[in-house]
């Protein structure tokens, strides 16, 4: 079946070869004119085919924009719940800073009080070194 369209193919585009090619190889007086009437109508054709293929691209664009548009509708329906979350996370993520901050201070200040109590007992010579 391959083969049969190919070949069918193959003469048609012969064929098409051999329309713009007759009025050079067989030359009279209206041959130039053919020549040009049968140039013309291969752009025509030409014309046609790449017109019609603008427009299926053109309705396939359109239909792939209904759907992002439906897409981004679903979206945007969405976004003020994302602001609201992005919102609460912000607060509890300064709420977290500020409880890291005094958690920080807090063992500054105890490691501070630790370090005076180990002077204070190398002073007194009460200290065992950890063997």
């Amino acid at each position: 079946m391959t083969i049969l369209l190919w070949l069918v193919l193959l003469v048609l585009l012969l064929g098409v070869v051999w329309l713009i090619v007759q009025p050079i190889v067989v030359w009279t007086d209206k041959s130039e004119l053919r020549l040009y009437c049968r140039l013309a109508l291969l752009l025509l054709a030409t014309m046609t085919f790449g017109v019609l293929r603008l427009y299926n691209s053109v309705v396939q664009n359109t239909r792939f924009l209904f759907k992002v548009r439906e897409v981004l509708q679903k979206v945007l329906v969405e976004l003020p719940n994302l602001q609201r979350s992005l919102n609460m996370l912000g607060s509890k993520t300064d709420s977290l800073k500020g409880t890291m901050s005094n958690s920080t201070k807090a063992l500054g200040s105890l490691s501070d009080e630790a370090r005076e109590l180990l002077s204070s007992l190398k002073v007194n010579g009460n200290v065992k070194k950890p063997r």
